[in-house]
């Protein structure tokens, strides 16, 4: 005697409704895995263009300090700095003033358009280096590229010094002119429409 069972399946609904529900949360996840990916990715970029930063800073730092203990080289050096001074604070590149063009089409500023003499810093050899044809934007992010086998610069990308001094007065007690070095960096972080910009002053007061 045969019997036949009652054999129940799911609805084409029920297969649709089980796929979106899926293809929902994988979409939402791999989103968030994607975000976070991304921000990972712009912390780390804002920690080697601080570390590039302080370099300057550090580099610059130092050619004073010589320069005041009678080292001949780093004193010209200072004053070839000294000779390319902008003549007021207004004419300094603000983080606003890295950022040219509108909307999704944003970038990073040329420094070639920067009024003054742009320059940075080589950290390995103390040299000074002012704009040319190996400075242009960033394609990671701001940084100083080394020749692998020497100290020699590679490319400049995206950053740069630009100084403003303040002289001396004649009054009573004398107040010390100073020198201030704006460090700008400007580069393009992934996920973003809007360049990122970083900077930082270091002043340093005349001898």
């Amino acid at each position: 005697m045969l019997r036949h069972r009652t054999q129940k399946g799911d609805t084409i609904i029920e297969v649709l409704l089980a796929i979106t529900v899926f293809s929902m949360v994988a979409i939402g996840s791999l989103t968030i895995m994607n975000q976070g990916a991304t921000a990972a990715q712009r912390s780390l970029e804002i920690t080697l263009v601080r570390q590039e930063i302080d370099a300057q800073a550090e580099a610059l730092r130092m050619i004073y300090d010589e320069a005041k203990a009678g080292n001949t080289t780093m004193q010209t050096r200072w004053n070839t700095m000294l000779t390319w001074r902008k003549t007021n604070e207004s004419q300094v590149t603000t983080l606003d003033g890295m950022v040219e063009g509108t909307g999704g089409g944003q970038r990073c500023i040329d420094p070639a358009t920067i009024t003054g003499r742009p320059f940075v810093v080589n950290t390995r050899a103390a040299t000074l280096h002012e704009r040319s044809p190996i400075w242009q934007a960033a394609d990671l992010y701001s940084r100083v590229v080394y020749n692998t086998s020497s100290s020699a610069l590679q490319s400049v990308q995206g950053i740069w010094v630009e100084a403003v001094g303040v002289p001396s007065t004649a009054t009573t007690p004398r107040i010390p002119g100073h020198t201030d070095f704006h460090i700008r960096a400007c580069w393009m972080s992934a996920g973003q429409s809007r360049p990122v910009t970083l900077g930082t002053v270091v002043r340093l007061y005349e001898p």
